[in-house]
């Protein structure tokens, strides 16, 4: 593939995103700005906040930290899928 067709599939594609995202920003209706899409209008229930933050807490750390700490350590890494578990229970129960 020479440089021309590369560069010409990249042009398309780039000017359908920009029309997508101007027929998504006249399509829109009075929304409640950026504090409703951040924290969803304050809406959300409890249950579904703590799955969110278990999520992201599991997520994170296992990109960023378990390879890591488990070549270091070894298999006794992962009393801490037992311990981030108990945490966000608890966390849940006495938690704001």
């Amino acid at each position: 593939m020479n440089a021309v067709v590369a560069t010409s599939v990249f042009a398309v594609f780039m000017v359908a995103a920009v029309v997508l995202g101007l027929l998504a920003l006249r399509g829109r209706g009075k929304g409640g700005g950026l504090a409703e899409w951040s924290v969803g209008g304050r809406s959300l229930g409890p249950v579904f906040i703590w799955v969110l933050m278990a999520g992201e807490g599991y997520t994170s750390f296992s990109y960023l930290g378990a390879a890591g700490w488990g070549y270091n350590y070894g298999a006794p890494v992962l009393y801490v899928v037992a311990y981030m578990s108990c945490g966000y229970a608890i966390g849940y129960v006495v938690g704001p």
